[in-house]
């Protein structure tokens, strides 16, 4: 036998050990920081369903596994090992991502909510995950074994995809998925500097509209302002004179005219 379980079940132990530590000593690191109370309140809550895929899903996949390699024979050459290696790493990254889209599709998207709608995000709840979603989960872990690759192939895989599932996606340290997990998931709330950016860009939305009005107000008062101009200066150029008579009202009554107007009103300015 070549106790690939124990592999597996250790690796996700030790990884999620380092999750533990990180929530616990190092919460600065952390996208959302969790108080004492919130982690074992968390980990508690995911504890029956990780415990039921890791420890009791999990046997019957290796189980067949060890079956596969009931008769394997040894006689790998370098060449060969290497060759292995790399197409392990290249068929596992492609696999992960089309078993991703797969979890994701409208056949599976009603077993792929409970991670997604989960309100945190840390290493232990990696396979807090339906049954049926576990089991795609594991077809791009233990897709070596199916292809009798070397078993030292096969074991540094599990350890590397347990790697990049606990550490890298869900551990949620800030310098490690900052984008890549919130984004695939949808949970941007995990990302505090989105919201910080569109604050500002709203804020400056704001400025930029308030700016724009207040200019286009000034643009209107000089508008009103020019236009009463116009209006009064029109109104000025178009006021009648008034000419006032030099002949007062008693020389009217006497009859007395004026010498310069020969018998008419004589107007001055």
């Amino acid at each position: 036998m070549y106790y690939f379980y124990f592999t597996y079940l250790i690796s996700y132990i030790f990884f999620s050990l380092f999750g533990l530590i990180n929530d616990i000593f190092f919460p600065e690191f952390k996208l959302k920081k969790m108080s004492l109370a919130d982690i074992k309140f968390h980990y508690m809550y995911v504890s029956d369903i990780v415990f039921k895929n890791v420890l009791v899903n999990s046997i019957p996949i290796f189980v067949l596994c060890e079956i596969l390699y009931s008769n394997y024979n040894d006689n790998t050459t370098i060449i060969q090992y290497l060759s292995q290696y790399m197409i392990t790493i290249l068929l596992g990254v492609n696999i992960e991502y089309l078993v991703y889209r797969l979890k994701t599709s409208t056949y599976f998207s009603e077993y792929h909510t409970l991670k997604r709608e989960y309100c945190q995000s840390f290493g232990f709840m990696a396979h807090y995950e339906h049954n049926y979603d576990y089991y795609l989960t594991m077809l791009s872990v233990v897709f070596p074994a199916l292809l009798r690759f070397h078993p030292d192939v096969f074991k540094s895989w599990i350890i590397i995809i347990l790697y990049k599932k606990i550490i890298l996606d869900v551990v949620n340290i800030k310098e490690f998925n900052i984008d890549s997990y919130l984004i695939n998931t949808g949970l941007d709330y995990l990302n505090p500097y989105i919201k910080i950016e569109d604050k500002v860009i709203s804020e400056d939305k704001v400025i930029s509209e308030d700016k724009v009005i207040s200019e286009d107000k000034v643009i209107s008062e000089d508008k009103v302002i020019s236009e009463d101009k116009v209006i009064s200066e029109d109104k000025q150029q178009s006021k009648p004179i008034h000419y006032s008579n030099v002949i007062n009202d008693n020389n009217v009554k006497t009859g007395v005219l004026d010498n310069h107007s020969n018998g008419h009103y004589s107007n001055s300015l």
